[in-house]
């Protein structure tokens, strides 16, 4: 189904998020006409490919701490277009509704789910503790999961998941 103007509204950025490295900022954006709007998204999906200046992301390294020795001492942050930004937040959207998404799953969720885990956590532990009840706690670092997962996996989770043939090939052309 082509994009409509309800659900650019719904994805467009906060007029104060960074632009791209196109320059375009979210306040230029959200003037831009709607039906102008609606017909650059459609035209990207009907192509199933963005173009290529739009697909181009700048990454800036972050200092987590003062004593700077090695590569991991350093957070990157990569931005990329707010019109990239606003067609993946409409895709994420739709997908979200085809996707079954256990509740207990905390990545790619539009929640503060760190806040949520040390609450839920907490929660736990207090229970336990007044309770004088046994806990067992494992912790799993899946910080570099998504790094492991081979493109051609994704490709056929998605063929699986039943995700249309044009939405498929626009998401393999951006991981490209």
């Amino acid at each position: 189904m082509p994009i409509t103007a309800l659900e650019i509204r719904r994805a467009l950025p906060a007029s104060t998020t960074s632009a791209g490295p196109d320059s375009l900022t979210a306040r230029f954006l959200r003037k831009v006409l709607m039906e102008i709007l609606e017909r650059i998204l459609n035209i990207i999906l009907w192509c199933e490919k963005a173009p290529a200046h739009l697909v181009e992301s700048a990454t800036t390294l972050i200092l987590k701490k003062y004593n700077v020795h090695t590569p991991s001492d350093f957070r990157p942050i990569t931005v990329s277009s707010v019109l990239l930004r606003t067609l993946h937040k409409v895709l994420a959207t739709r997908m979200a509704r085809l996707i079954h998404i256990d509740q207990r799953q905390r990545a790619f969720r539009p929640t503060d789910s760190c806040s949520e885990n040390v609450f839920l956590l907490d929660l736990i532990l207090r229970y336990h503790h007044r309770h004088h009840k046994p806990l067992f706690v494992a912790s799993l670092d899946v910080a570099k999961a998504f790094d492991s997962v081979s493109h051609r996996t994704i490709e056929e989770i998605l063929l699986t998941m039943g995700i249309p043939s044009p939405i498929r090939s626009y998401i393999m052309d951006v991981y490209q």
